[in-house]
C-alpha cells in the first residue's frame, strides 16, 4: 500500500451522534371563539327559540276575543237555522245529514235525525257555545268546544266555509287552555302555564298561523288562476249576485259607484293583493302580524256585512286575531314566575 504525500492532512474520523430531535411548534389551543362561528347560528337559533317559549304567553285579550268570536259565530248559524236549513236533502245525503266514516262521531248524529235528536243537539251545542262566548273556565270548555265546532263541520249539509276555519282554530287553541286555571278567559292569569304546555302552545300557535297562511294564499292563487279576477273585472259580479251579492237597497242607491270601472278594478285587485299580503304578514315579526290583523278585519267585516256571510266573516276575523296572540310574555301578563325550560341565557334577543 502506498504511502501518502508529504503535507497530505489527515482526516478527522466522523462521528455520528445521535442528536436530540427537533422540537417542532406545537399546535396553538383550539379557542371558543374558532370553533363558534361553525355552531353559532343553530346555538343562536336554540336559544332565541327557547326564550321564546320559555315566556310565551297566549292568555290574553286576543284569546279570549278569538273563543267568543267563534262562539258567536256558531251561535249565530244555530239560533237563526232551522234544522230544514241546516240538514237538507240532497243527493248524497238524503236525510240531509252527513254521518259516514268519522263523522258518525258527531254531536248530531250521535242523537240521530229524529226531531228529538235534533232538539236535544241543538239545546247541548248552544250551552257549550254560551259558556264559551262568556269565557266560563276556559278549561273545562275548550275540548266540548271543540267538538262543537267539529260537529258542525262534520255533519252539516251545506257548511258555511267557516266551519272548518273554526273547528281547526278550536282545536290548536286546547293546548293553551286546557291546564288553564283561570275562571274567567277575560281576567289575567295568576299562574302561568307548565312548560310543557307552553311548549305545546307555543308548537299549537304556529301550526295556527301556518294554517291562515295558507288559506289566503290558497284563496289569492285560487282567484288569480280565473280569467275575470286576472282581468280586474270579478268584484262587479260580486257585487250584484242575486245570492251573495249586496242587497237590493245598497245596488239602488249605489249602483252607481258599483257600477264604476275604478271601484271595480280597485276592489277585484285590491282583495288579492290583501290576501297575499295578510298570509305573508302572518309568518312574520310581530308588527307585520299586526298588519296583517289590521288588513283582515275590515276585509272581513265588508264580506260579512256587504255579503250577508255573517258567520263566516266573524270566524276569519277571530283566527286572524291569532296573529297578536304573542303581543305579551308571562311578565308583562302579571303571572308569577316560572321555572325556565331550558339551559340558555335569557338575553338572546328573540325576533319570532
Amino acid at each position: 500500500m502506498a504511502g501518502r504525500p508529504a503535507g497530505w492532512p489527515v482526516a478527522s474520523p466522523v462521528v455520528v451522534s445521535a442528536a436530540a430531535p427537533v422540537a417542532l411548534p406545537a399546535d396553538p389551543p383550539v379557542t371558543a371563539l374558532e370553533t363558534e362561528p361553525a355552531t353559532r347560528p343553530v346555538s343562536r337559533l336554540k336559544a332565541s327559540l327557547a326564550t321564546t317559549i320559555d315566556t310565551f304567553e297566549p292568555r290574553g285579550l286576543p284569546l279570549a276575543l278569538i273563543r267568543s268570536l267563534l262562539a258567536l259565530a256558531s251561535l249565530v248559524t244555530l239560533v237563526f237555522s232551522s234544522d230544514s236549513t241546516l240538514f237538507f236533502g240532497d243527493p248524497r245525503v238524503p236525510d240531509g245529514m252527513r254521518c259516514g266514516g268519522p263523522e258518525r262521531f258527531s254531536l248530531w248524529c250521535v242523537n240521530g235525525p229524529s226531531s228529538h235528536g235534533l232538539l236535544i243537539s241543538r239545546v247541548l251545542a248552544i250551552s257549550v257555545l254560551l259558556a264559551v262566548l262568556s269565557g266560563f273556565r276556559p278549561r273545562w270548555t275548550c275540548v266540548p268546544h271543540w267538538y262543537v265546532s267539529a260537529s258542525m263541520a262534520w255533519s252539516l249539509t251545506q257548511p258555511n266555509g267557516g266551519d272548518n276555519a273554526a273547528m281547526m282554530a278550536a282545536l290548536l287553541l286546547i293546548p293553551a287552555l286546557i291546564r288553564d286555571d283561570r275562571r274567567w278567559h277575560w281576567t289575567r292569569p295568576r299562574t302561568a302555564l307548565p312548560a310543557a304546555w307552553r311548549g305545546s302552545a307555543y308548537a299549537a300557535w304556529l301550526a295556527l298561523r301556518c294554517q291562515i297562511a295558507l288559506i289566503y294564499l290558497q284563496a289569492a292563487l285560487w282567484k288569480a288562476a280565473v280569467p275575470e279576477w286576472r282581468h280586474g273585472d270579478a268584484m262587479a259580479t260580486v257585487f250584484y249576485d242575486p245570492v251573495y251579492g249586496f242587497p237590493r237597497f245598497v245596488r239602488n242607491h249605489f249602483g252607481g259607484v258599483l257600477s264604476n270601472g275604478v271601484v271595480v278594478h280597485s276592489a277585484t285587485w285590491g282583495t288579492l293583493v290583501a290576501e297575499l299580503t295578510i298570509a305573508g304578514c302572518v309568518l312574520a315579526g310581530r308588527r307585520a302580524r299586526r298588519v296583517g290583523v289590521a288588513l283582515a278585519v275590515p276585509l272581513h267585516c265588508a264580506i260579512g256585512l256587504g255579503m250577508g256571510l255573517i258567520s263566516f266573516g266573524t270566524v276569519m276575523v277571530a283566527v286572524n286575531l291569532a296573529g297578536l296572540l304573542a303581543g305579551r310574555t308571562v311578565a308583562e301578563s302579571g303571572a308569577a314566575p316560572i321555572e325556565s325550560s331550558s339551559c340558555y341565557s335569557s338575553d338572546i334577543p328573540v325576533g319570532v
